[in-house]
């Protein structure tokens, strides 16, 4: 049996009794403008570009510009990650004036 564990919290999660959230998160450039066409011509030029490189060297770039993740989340902490999905502390985007 697989034993799942909140990535958050490190609790166990029952999955026969509670639900297991599964937050994916991808990263990857933009290069410039929205239009398919444009987006394809970058990544032909960085295919090529990758091509001329070692392996490590094409890892250490590719992860540059992409990055995909998941993680376990207990139903508690998937609330709270809910609430802040950016992880902005709350405080700091609190603006005071010069008074």
């Amino acid at each position: 049996m697989i034993t799942y564990a909140c990535d958050r919290c490190k609790r166990i999660i029952d999955v026969n009794n509670e639900i297991r959230f599964v937050v994916s998160i991808e990263v990857q450039a933009a290069f410039g403008a929205d239009e398919t066409d444009v987006q394809h011509e970058h990544l032909d030029e960085l295919s090529e570009a990758l091509g001329e490189l070692d392996s490590q060297e094409q890892e250490e770039i590719s992860h540059q510009v992409y990055e995909k993740r998941s993680f376990d989340l207990c139903d508690t902490c998937r609330a709270e990650y809910g609430k802040n999905l950016l992880g902005v502390d709350a405080a700091s985007a609190l603006e005071f004036s010069d008074n």
